[in-house]
């Protein structure tokens, strides 16, 4: 196949815009925090900070100026972004991740996650059962707990007095003083790794963790039972969204939902049509009552837009689809994608069309059709299972009525 000449072809715009956004290596997202329903924050390996403006369509990728494993962050607000990590660091940026301040800590030990308590306080929560705080909005922390041979994976306000610290050894630590002093409320059950407590109420919590535990409470986490389903997962997060609706991940690709508070749940797994690397899946958020993102290995990220119970490799829906393909805008579907996705594309009148697929030197990897078609929505499935990860860009050229029309677009393989 003859090399594409990138520098007489729109597609030489498109594959460097490409790479400014999406060159990133395949790496481990560890945690999804929404501010609000259109700005949302990812971090994880390296260092790794990403942002959304637009709930998820389009992804930035941010420089930190570190490469330690980032496990948690929270939001302040559409700016002002608190991650933690490896070794005690501390990030702040206050101008929506363009800049990035590192703050001392004062501990070397890891922190596994971070939330708001009140609009200039929040808490931090790590190895050695360590709880930091912070009474300014992030720019000083201060130890208020600790307690060695037990690590804190999670912690969660429900106001600015009421909290929860959960993590090894089945360790439920709670605050009613708004992190003054800490309870180890855990009283009714066996020994085991805690990774997240979802909150419906004050008084009704749900806690998950290694080997597939669930654990329920009804008064405010001084009892415990267990759930009747025990899946076959390590259950690295849980959310609700409402009172009734929650969603938890974890390792195998598995997603489950319930819709009764946590006493059932059933798996809601993407379907046969997005195929995964089985992978962890470390962390999901909701921004609304229906769209939600969880993210984990492999740079997975999934989007759901009908309240957790369908999950999609990327936030173009298949109504999106549509619309776009009406206004004779190509697309594919999913994106990323592993092996293969599908091209749509709506030819207004009757012509010619060539369907090609480039790499990112420009050398011609798939030619899926060329010939004359008729008018109407058209797909085209490219097969990548042969194919590396990586970017590839796709060129429809169509002629009608000796008009010609060239338009690209960029594809994600990720394997």
């Amino acid at each position: 196949m003859r090399p594409l000449n990138l520098l007489s072809t729109p597609v030489f715009l498109i594959i460097f815009s490409c790479v400014a956004i999406f060159s990133q290596p395949v790496v481990i997202e560890r945690s999804i925090q929404y501010s609000d329903v259109n700005n949302a924050t990812v971090v994880g390996e390296d260092g790794l900070a990403m942002r959304t403006t637009d709930g998820g369509f389009t992804w930035s990728e941010l420089t930190t100026g570190i490469t330690n494993v980032l496990y948690g962050n929270t939001n302040f607000d559409s700016l002002t972004t608190i991650a933690v990590g490896e070794n005690g660091v501390i990030l702040k940026t206050t101008d929506g991740g363009a800049n990035w301040e590192q703050k001392t800590s004062g501990v070397f030990t890891h922190l596994y996650d971070v939330c708001v308590v009140d609009q200039s306080s929040c808490c931090a929560c790590g190895e050695d059962g360590i709880l930091l705080f912070t009474y300014d909005n992030g720019e000083s922390w201060s130890q208020i707990y600790t307690q060695p041979g037990i690590d804190l994976n999670d912690v969660k306000f429900i106001d600015a007095n009421t909290g929860f610290a959960v993590g090894s050894s089945s360790t439920v630590l709670k605050t009613v003083d708004g992190g003054v002093s800490w309870t180890n409320v855990r009283t009714s059950f066996d020994t085991y790794i805690i990774n997240a407590i979802g909150i419906r109420t004050d008084m009704l919590l749900t806690v998950v963790g290694e080997g597939g535990l669930i654990y329920n409470s009804t008064d405010g986490g001084y009892n415990w039972t267990i759930s009747s389903f025990q899946p076959d997962m390590n259950i690295k997060d849980i959310v609700f969204f409402t009172q009734n609706e929650g969603i938890m991940v974890g390792s195998n690709s598995s997603i489950y939902k319930t819709t009764d508070g946590g006493n059932n749940w059933f798996s809601v797994s993407p379907t046969t049509a997005f195929v995964l690397i089985p992978t962890v899946l470390y962390s999901v958020a909701f921004s609304s009552l229906t769209d939600g993102m969880l993210v984990g290995e492999n740079s997975t990220e999934m989007y759901t837009t009908d309240g957790g119970s369908t999950w999609t490799t990327s936030r173009v829906t298949p109504n999106d689809i549509a619309d776009r393909s009406n206004n004779n805008r190509p697309i594919n579907y999913p994106n990323p994608f592993n092996p293969s996705t599908i091209i749509s594309f709506n030819m207004p009148d009757p012509g010619t069309i060539s369907v090609k697929v480039y790499d990112i030197t420009g050398r011609e990897v798939a030619d899926l059709f060329e010939g004359s078609i008729n008018a109407g929505a058209r797909q085209f499935l490219f097969d990548a299972s042969k194919l590396s990860s990586g970017v590839y860009i796709y060129r429809i050229a169509s002629k009608i009525k000796d008009v010609t029309n060239t338009v690209t677009g960029r594809m994600l393989l990720v394997k």
